[in-house]
């Protein structure tokens, strides 16, 4: 399978959210996320919309983001990297 890797360090969640969009209005999915460094697989261009959401400490702890990701797994949203 084809990927491709891109670096982007930047502190400001909206633009990070638009490239992620941008990419995958080209025909790109994330596929992981770790320090800056992000693997992305063909995919139907738009096929996805990305949002990052910045969780108030508590929701850092595994216990709280647990009960995050069941509540947006239940609404359809796929969790595609947590950092």
């Amino acid at each position: 399978m084809n990927r491709m890797h891109k670096f982007l360090l930047t502190f400001d969640k909206d633009q990070e959210q638009i490239w992620l969009n941008d990419l995958c209005a080209q025909g790109w999915a994330l596929e992981h996320y770790a320090l800056g460094l992000y693997t992305f697989v063909p995919c139907q261009p738009g096929e996805y919309l990305y949002q990052i959401d910045l969780l108030p400490g508590h929701g850092l702890r595994a216990s709280g983001f647990d009960g995050y990701r069941e509540f947006m797994e239940e609404t359809g949203v796929e969790v595609v990297a947590r950092w």
